[in-house]
């Protein structure tokens, strides 16, 4: 059994796209920008959290508003908890959103006012029920004012395995801030992937959401020590087989 799990995990992580930022970089890149060294600073997102560099965050939030980017629900999310994970690091970057905003006044930017509301409530700031409702104004924001306002805060009280969008914006808050206990949250769906594959229980309501768990942690472990290091842990806690076997493999 363990030999067909680690056969099966290897070809889910051949069958599975990459989840970093490249919607980030795309949008930069897919914009008539001029200074080509934010554009290579927008590649490097994934690794924000080893320099933060959050002057550059106003313009990047700008420029993806412009690309079409923030027009999706789900993207709009992932820009969010990447904000929101900074604002929550460091309550003094506040002024991302007022800088945000004056850049883009009389220029539209209902899309990006929705990312920075959402940013705002997830991130935990003390005035944020106050942010939201400034930036949700219209009659057309209504509905998702209260939505936001009754959604838990910070993000790491959203069950990871819920949704895919959830185990995104759970990689996007690593990758802006280094929390690892964004990353130990994956390891938990991933060893539940272990237990439920080795007993043969893919019929469970979150295993295909495990499953992509496992893949996303088969992807990252290599690129991040500090994600190596939450692996290493994980595999020196556990004693079950299958769990161990799986872990290993992400250690490849």
């Amino acid at each position: 059994m363990l030999c067909r799990l680690r056969f099966l995990l290897l070809l889910l992580c051949m069958a599975m796209p990459p989840i970093l930022l490249p919607d980030m970089r795309h949008a930069v890149q897919a914009s008539t920008l001029a200074d080509k060294g934010l554009a290579a600073y927008a590649a490097s997102m994934e690794y924000y959290y080893r320099k933060p560099q959050p002057q550059l965050l106003p313009t990047l939030l700008q420029r993806m508003d412009e690309a079409g980017l923030l027009a999706d629900g789900e993207k709009r999310l992932l820009v969010a908890a990447f904000l929101g994970e900074c604002l929550r690091k460091d309550a003094s970057l506040r002024h991302v959103i007022t800088d945000t905003l004056s850049r883009t006044a009389g220029k539209g930017g209902h899309n990006l006012r929705r990312t920075l509301a959402w940013a705002a409530h997830l991130a935990g700031l003390r005035d944020a029920p106050a942010l939201v409702r400034q930036l949700l104004s219209s009659h057309d924001d209504l509905t998702l004012r209260e939505h936001i306002l009754s959604t838990p805060t910070p993000l790491l009280r959203w069950k990871v395995t819920s949704e895919s969008s959830v185990l995104h914006m759970y990689w996007t808050a690593f990758m802006a801030g280094g929390n690892t206990a964004y990353v130990d949250a994956v390891i938990v769906a991933v060893r539940r992937y272990a237990r439920l594959t080795a007993g043969g229980r893919q019929y469970e309501d979150d295993f295909d959401l495990c499953r992509q768990a496992a893949a996303s942690l088969y992807e990252f472990t290599p690129r991040h020590k500090l994600v190596r290091r939450c692996v290493e842990k994980a595999l020196a806690a556990t004693q079950n087989p299958a769990e161990r076997e799986t872990l290993q493999i992400m250690l490849r």
